[in-house]
């Protein structure tokens, strides 16, 4: 699968076969530099003739929420 994950104002990359939350760890410095209130957006794409095609969105909340979800699973045995 290829994902688009967008932070608004912050980092815009697409990644093929990743997780996103790997993705996200992967970019903890620039994240916890970004404001909390940012919202965070996370699409599939397909391939199109010439461009990647925006297919739907699968997920939308803002990243303090991303980030309060990590740190949670990170302290969890």
């Amino acid at each position: 699968m290829i994902i688009r994950l967008k932070i608004v104002g912050c980092l815009d990359i697409v990644v093929e076969d990743q997780d996103y939350m790997e993705v996200l760890r992967g970019f903890i410095d620039i994240l916890t530099s970004c404001p909390g209130e940012a919202r965070v957006f996370i699409h599939e794409l397909t391939r199109g003739e010439k461009e990647l095609v925006d297919n739907k969105l699968l997920f939308s909340s803002r990243l303090e929420d991303i980030l309060n979800h990590m740190l949670q699973q990170r302290d969890q045995p």
